[in-house]
């Protein structure tokens, strides 16, 4: 194989070169069809194919510097060159310029990766290779340009890798709008199957922003978070959530956009994708690739992405605490058994059958999180009757307490040196034990329970089990009265410090996107839905259908198909009330002043004439909703 790389089963290789050598396509033009032999690449889609080219890629990738004086980075037969020259300084100390240096560095890896592929039968094309520099100067120029076997390289503005469109100066602009006409070319596919009043429901639509367009706007977004920092690329931003907000509730076009994001419960974009980028690098610094921030010039106009998400980090202080997570690890070979009867077919164990019998449990209560151990064991004629409660600190799961639970278990029996006995353990958290019985465990406090099960199964028989809780069992009731000592600081319980979970950061994160929105919308609120809004109507709004959400969003924001609003986009309506004729036909007017609505207004509100305020303070949204549909107006403005 190449780069000495050999696979101890002759077999195994024979089938590999036969794979590769002996594959046929059928080819079909009109009527007539040929058999060809393919002499050159892997099968596209195969799952050996990644694995034998990176066989072959892997020497161009271990060059050293001699040979490749840039940093060549690979993604399957993506290739990037990125060249750094840093001149010397000006005789008036500012850090100089020289594009030709830089040029000459990229040229000579050019030339190691051209000679590389061609030794290895592969072709370097120029047709597929363009240079981009990153600099903010506008005035550059190389001596002569870049070439590969004679053929001129162009230069480009912008480029793409990965996925993600990187231009010049790193303002993000060129990405962020591609983005955003991708996801507004998705939305408006599903406008065409969503109406006013028909089409998929509320809540579909919500799924579909949610699952299928916010992913793609959220993809690498710790990379060019820096970009949404720019009123242009917030408007872009906004844009987009306006047009997914007017298709879920079947809003009016001049609906205000900071009113419908509260009504759908969705933070401004440029917010949200701030959070994404900080959980993004969050899950990098528990795989261990998150980097420090580089290095710079006080003066320099671009900052960082990392610079960024270190700030936002450091403003969290939960972000500050170690973290329940760890690097995916694979469990294969268990020395315990785990067994999860049903709740019908459970019965307790001959507990003189086993050495040792342990009860588990972890609980939760306003002063805290705790947990509980009760171990009962005979071992060489002595009887042990071990009880111990644990307080665990703030912001720790009840989850995590039962897992520490067990794991306390194991290490009590671990220090007693116990060996050659049968241990029963019971749990009552199915998903603690499936958890901790898990092949790949991203977690800590698993991942250490699991090794303290594995230790003490090497030389004993280690049955796991899951007990129904609060069913009278003796040693689970036992073990609960313990946790919730645990969790109240009752009995002098023993103080645990665990990692937070990762949610915890997660809802931290939330929060302060939560904050900053309410903080922006005080600023300059739409003055009806000002008025009109409750926060309890949010648990109200997702429960409405397509019609109601219509027409809840109209008396929320005042935009309604009533005659005031419907002047103002037609000069020819006049903004008097069709019933009165008295004043301006508005969702004030309608609800709470109308003299022709008294009597449906008694019988909604108990009250001849009202408030618009007293009406949102005192009734539901769905009740509201009702009033305005039994008037009619609505449905008589909407007909015309």
């Amino acid at each position: 194989m190449t780069n000495n790389v050999q696979c101890k089963s002759r077999g195994v290789n024979r089938w590999i070169m036969s794979m590769i050598r002996n594959r046929r396509i059928l080819v079909g033009l009109q009527d007539e069809k040929r058999v060809i032999l393919i002499r050159k690449g892997c099968p596209q889609g195969g799952i050996l194919s990644p694995f034998l080219w990176n066989l072959v890629v892997n020497e161009l990738l271990e060059y050293t510097w001699d040979k490749m004086p840039s940093d060549l980075q690979g993604f399957a037969d993506d290739m990037s060159l990125v060249s750094i020259v840093t001149a010397p300084k000006r005789p008036n100390g500012k850090p100089g310029y020289d594009a030709d240096t830089l040029r000459e560095v990229t040229q000579k890896s050019l030339n190691s990766v051209n000679a590389w592929c061609k030794r290895s039968g592969l072709k370097l094309s120029h047709l597929k290779s363009h240079c981009v520099m990153f600099t903010n100067r506008r005035n550059w120029s190389f001596d002569r340009p870049l070439k590969v076997d004679g053929a001129e390289i162009d230069v480009l503005g912008s480029t793409k890798f990965l996925g993600i469109i990187l231009d010049s100066k790193l303002s993000w602009n060129e990405h962020i709008d591609n983005l955003c006409k991708k996801t507004k070319g998705i939305l408006m596919q599903c406008r065409r199957v969503v109406g006013p009043t028909w089409g998929f429901k509320p809540a579909t639509m919500r799924w579909v922003y949610d699952v299928m367009v916010k992913p793609i706007l959220s993809y690498g977004a710790t990379i060019w978070v820096n970009g949404t920092k720019t009123k242009h690329n917030q408007q872009l931003l906004s844009g987009v959530q306006r047009l997914a907000n007017v298709i879920i509730t079947g809003a009016l076009p001049t609906t205000p956009g900071s009113a419908l994001d509260v009504i759908n419960g969705s933070p401004p974009l440029h917010l949200w994708l701030a959070e994404e980028a900080a959980k993004g690098a969050l899950r990098l610094k528990n795989l261990g690739h998150w980097l420090p921030p580089p290095a710079g010039r006080a003066n320099m106009r671009l900052t960082s992405h990392i610079t960024t998400i270190e700030n936002t980090l450091r403003s969290i202080p939960e972000c500050k605490l170690e973290r329940d997570e760890t690097t995916p690890k694979l469990c294969i070979d268990q020395q315990f058994e785990i067994e999860i009867p049903t709740r019908e077919s459970y019965h307790e164990k001959d507990y003189t059958e086993f050495g040792a019998t342990c009860f588990t449990d972890g609980s939760k209560t306003s002063e805290g999180v705790g947990s509980g151990v009760v171990i009962n064991a005979t071992i060489g004629g002595e009887t042990i009757n071990h009880e111990e409660s644990y307080h665990l600190n703030e912001h720790c799961t009840v989850f995590q307490a039962e897992v520490h639970a067990v794991g306390q278990a194991a290490t009590y029996l671990l220090e007693k040196e116990v060996k050659d006995q049968s241990i029963l353990i019971n749990c009552d958290s199915q998903s603690a034990i499936r958890a901790i019985n898990s092949t790949i465990i991203r977690n800590h406090t698993i991942l250490e329970t699991s090794r303290k099960l594995n230790a003490l199964g090497k030389s004993n028989t280690v049955l796991l089990r899951w007990i129904p809780a609060h069913q009278g069992h003796e040693g689970n009731e036992r073990a609960d009265t313990l946790a919730k000592n645990g969790a109240n600081m009752s009995d002098n319980p023993t103080m645990v410090k665990l990692p937070i979970p990762r949610g915890v950061c997660y809802a931290a994160l939330r929060r302060k996107t939560i904050a900053e929105w309410r903080r922006n919308f005080k600023i300059s609120p739409p003055k009806v839905f000002s008025t009109m809004w409750r926060d309890r109507f949010s648990k109200e709004l997702p429960k409405l259908g397509k019609r109601d959400l219509r027409t809840a969003t109209q008396i929320l924001t005042g935009h309604a198909c009533l005659n005031y609003h419907l002047s103002k986009i037609n000069r020819d309506i006049a903004p008097t009330c069709s019933l009165c004729q008295e004043e301006n036909e508005t969702v004030e007017h309608v609800l709470a002043k109308c003299p022709k609505l008294w009597e449906l207004r008694v019988e909604f509100f108990d009250s001849h004439f009202t408030t618009v305020r007293d009406i949102v303070d005192r009734h539901t949204l769905s009740h509201i909703v009702n009033f305005l549909h039994r008037t009619g107006q609505l449905k008589t403005l909407e007909a015309k």
